[in-house]
């Protein structure tokens, strides 16, 4: 449709020139727009841009950063997952946010990416979570997983260990950063990191995770 408005421009005005058409667009919509109907975006007469309310921005905030089960996301369809990534990139176009919000929500677009399969696509999105809040312990994780699944052994070890680094406590990180160490070898600091997994599962109370680990290290020979 946008790719016959982009070749129809001569026509609207040849045929109705006392016509003047207005369109009320997501900011992701008008980024759509100009991609797909450049021509007859360079038309327009101006851009008027309404900032949302606050208390409404937040509450839909709410709503796309809500804590949703990674397995919920992967089953999502292509389409679904293209729809509330524009979602997300509407909201990150207000000027209000924070940088610390904005980061979230660039983390958020990474966790659909990544559920779709994009990994690339998600490591640029955690990438930009970080460049906006650089202690962000959860993006550098996630990037980590991305990077794994792209078979990046090296650049996911660098990741959790900067998640380590941000949180002490992030039993996943040192759980998933001893795989990936012995998955290149180094078997003595899989099982040191395996260990530490152990010890941080048991104190919070992760007993499933707890025993994983500890298996996982029966298995080395730890």
């Amino acid at each position: 449709l946008l790719e016959d408005l982009n070749w129809q421009r001569d026509n609207f005005r040849e045929y109705f020139p006392h016509l003047h058409l207005c369109f009320l667009l997501p900011i992701y919509g008008i980024k759509y727009f100009i991609r797909r109907a450049p021509d007859f975006f360079d038309w327009r007469s101006s851009v008027t841009k309404y900032p949302a309310e606050r208390e409404a921005l937040e509450r839909h905030l709410g709503e796309l950063l809500r804590d949703t089960d990674f397995e919920s996301y992967k089953r999502l369809s292509p389409q679904e997952i293209k729809h509330r990534i524009w979602e997300i990139e509407a909201q990150l176009g207000e000027d209000c946010l924070n940088s610390e919000r904005k980061a979230e929500l660039c983390q958020e677009q990474g966790r659909l990416l990544h559920a779709g399969a994009n990994y690339r696509g998600a490591i640029d999105c955690r990438s930009e979570a970080i460049r906006l809040n650089p202690d962000y312990a959860r993006a550098y994780y996630n990037r980590a997983l991305a990077k794994s699944d792209l078979g990046d052994k090296e650049g996911a070890i660098a990741d959790y260990s900067e998640a380590i680094r941000l949180n002490p406590d992030h039993a996943y990180a040192y759980n998933n950063r001893g795989v990936a160490k012995y998955e290149l070898g180094d078997k003595e600091g899989a099982i040191s990191d395996l260990r530490e997994a152990a010890r941080l599962n048991q104190q919070q109370g992760k007993t499933s995770d707890y025993e994983d680990a500890q298996n996982r290290i029966k298995e080395l020979g730890g």
